[in-house]
């Protein structure tokens, strides 16, 4: 049951990842994985998009993401820092207005 739940889903779900180490393919691999298991649970297929959280600089290059990619989701790592917060902290106010399923 499962198997077929991993290799044959009835639906797509696009998460999109706004961190500061997103271009580098092992960053948030626990994190990438643990949806991935996530979505096998729900019969979905998981679509990770890397976004870096420091080149976000304004609600309308989100929203461009989002249209784009058609993202369904987001989820924002913590970090330490300040580089991309300001990123991070765009990310989360547009997920809040828009409705956007944000972890």
């Amino acid at each position: 049951m499962l198997l077929s739940r991993i290799k044959q889903p009835t639906h797509t779900v696009h998460i999109a990842i706004a961190g500061k180490y997103a271009e580098m393919p092992d960053a948030y691999l626990s994190v990438i994985e643990a949806t991935k298991h996530a979505g096998a649970a729900c019969d979905a297929k998981i679509c990770i998009h890397r976004f870096l959280a420091e080149d976000i600089d304004s609600l309308e290059k989100v929203n461009e993401f989002v249209k784009e990619q058609h993202i369904d989701a987001f989820i924002v790592p913590g970090g330490f820092g300040y580089r991309g917060v300001e990123g991070k902290i765009l990310v989360a106010e547009y997920c809040r207005t828009n409705k956007l399923p944000y972890l």
